[in-house]
């Protein structure tokens, strides 16, 4: 079973070698501060170099396109996910501008990053976001808990399977839903498979329940 997931991997900007390189670069570059330089606009470059100082210093810009987004569908936040900066993460997410989704298909979506690089603490910093919507459908009408149990990924169903408003029964454009998925994988016994369904099957009736 494929998943909707299949973000690109451009090849890396040159890195700094000195820690002021990246920051004397952004002011001979930037009279338009979201201009693309090569791949990448100075945000990118900025989150690319871990430069917290040059993140902060763009941050405060308000013509700032936090969540324009390069040829490749990246976006600073994209990568920042990507590399598994926690700091970048957080500095970025107190931009209100801050995009979660976008019907662009080849915008990399910051919760399904998060899932496909496993990045599984700043997937829970992105689900207290309350811009975060966990029940959100890609082109296939899958949710990110739909590719949760495509992937085997435990720790990301358990944390999505906790949060209050998810749908685990939620159908995709197929008619499959995670739990529905999940009773297949089950079928492989497989252990993580086996807890998955546990898991969504225990939510499914606290839904039914609560109804």
């Amino acid at each position: 079973m494929s998943s909707a997931l299949s973000y690109p991997n451009p090849p890396l900007e040159p890195q700094f070698s000195q820690p002021d390189a990246l920051q004397k670069y952004l002011c001979t570059c930037t009279t338009d501060i979201n201009k693309i330089h090569g791949r990448h606009t100075p945000l990118m470059l900025a989150v690319q170099a871990w430069d917290h100082a040059a993140v902060d210093l763009l941050l405060e810009y308000d013509d700032l396109r936090a969540s324009q987004c390069n040829a490749y569908g990246q976006t600073a936040l994209s990568m920042a996910i990507t590399q598994g900066s926690v700091s970048m993460v957080q500095r970025l997410l107190r931009r209100k501008d801050i995009e979660f989704y976008s019907q662009n298909r080849k915008v990399q979506q910051p919760l399904l990053v998060a899932l496909e690089y496993q990045q599984h603490e700043i997937l829970e910093i992105l689900l207290q976001d309350p811009r975060a919507n966990i029940n959100q459908k890609d082109h296939s009408g899958r949710t990110i808990l739909h590719l949760a149990v495509i992937y085997g990924d435990l720790h990301a169903v358990v944390s999505l399977a906790r949060e209050e408003l998810i749908d685990v029964d939620c159908p995709d454009h197929l008619g499959e839903t995670p739990l529905t998925l999940a009773a297949k994988l089950h079928a492989c016994d497989q252990p993580n498979n086996v807890k998955i369904h546990k898991w969504l099957l225990s939510r499914s009736k606290v839904r039914v329940h609560q109804d």
